[in-house]
């Protein structure tokens, strides 16, 4: 015996449930899609820096600067924000290591605090050299500095405390 339930098709013998079709499956798809989730596009977006990296990877990453850069109107954040917080995170000399970008100053700022602030095009070399990698993600404006920077929000930077 079966029943439709919510465009979903419950088999009461085996007790499974699941999409019935694939028109079903496009029609949620589409309905859930209709639901504005208040971040720019870009977020979430992410590319890897590594030797072997083309120029159209180094490129990507100036795109993700931008639209760290531009500016954006969030209701849930309260007005205007940037699109992204933009943040590096891996490999770079055999240690675990994250920035943030400043969009002011065109750089990243370490999780160490004894280091100064990277100017972007320098983090983008250093991510190149051998053995080096570093993962370039547009994170959800207010995020960038727990991610990147300070972890367990200790008020310690992450390599400090290492």
């Amino acid at each position: 015996m079966s029943a439709d339930l919510h465009g979903c098709t419950m088999n009461d013998q085996s007790g499974t449930v699941g999409i019935p079709d694939d028109a079903t499956r496009q029609g949620l798809v589409d309905y859930l899609m209709e639901f504005d989730s208040d971040l720019a596009p870009i977020v979430g977006q992410q590319i890897t820096l590594y030797a072997g990296s083309s120029n159209a990877m180094n490129r990507r990453v100036g795109l993700l600067q931008q639209r760290a850069r531009t500016q954006f109107v969030s209701k849930i954040l309260g007005g205007v924000t940037k699109e992204c917080d933009l943040v590096a995170q891996g490999k770079v000399n055999g240690k675990n290591r994250g920035y943030l970008y400043v969009p002011d100053q065109n750089g990243y700022r370490p999780d160490n605090s004894s280091e100064q602030m990277i100017p972007a095009g320098q983090l983008r070399r250093l991510a190149r050299q051998s053995n080096n990698t570093l993962t370039f993600t547009c994170t959800p404006p207010g995020s960038g500095y727990r991610i990147a920077l300070d972890r367990d929000q200790d008020g310690v930077l992450n390599r400090d405390g290492a």
